[in-house]
């Protein structure tokens, strides 16, 4: 009976010794538990942020992209416009200068025809 008591004893001290091991370990997986709780709202709330910010910089993005597409219409208007305008300053000064050869040349002609015509009377 004696040889049971103790092995008895033994194995409850064993058992007890085993219970204390895996509360202890319950214990830290519990910790970690709460750690990785604690970790995985922090990433969630980064992550919200993150998208948030995502969200506004395309946003943002958007309306420069579009606000550059207005500009850009804009510079080829004006430069449309100021080639309109170049072509017919061109133009104008192109006919002009044929207008003024041509009449210099009609003028020219015109002495010309002038000094025969005077010459002519002169000789008669």
């Amino acid at each position: 009976m004696e040889g049971i008591l103790f092995d008895t004893q033994t194995n409850l001290e064993a058992t007890d010794t085993k219970r204390t091991q895996l509360e202890k370990e319950l214990q830290d997986l519990m910790v970690k538990q709460e750690a990785l709780k604690g970790q995985i709202c922090r990433i969630t709330r980064d992550l919200e942020s993150s998208e948030k910010r995502a969200q506004e910089m395309k946003a943002s993005l958007t309306q420069q992209a579009g606000a550059q597409e207005a500009e850009f219409q804009q510079v080829i208007a004006n430069l449309k416009k100021q080639n309109e305008e170049t072509v017919r300053k061109l133009t104008e000064e192109r006919v002009s200068c044929i207008l003024l050869c041509f009449c210099t040349r009609t003028m020219m002609w015109v002495r010309h025809w002038i000094v025969l015509c005077q010459s002519q009377c002169v000789g008669s």
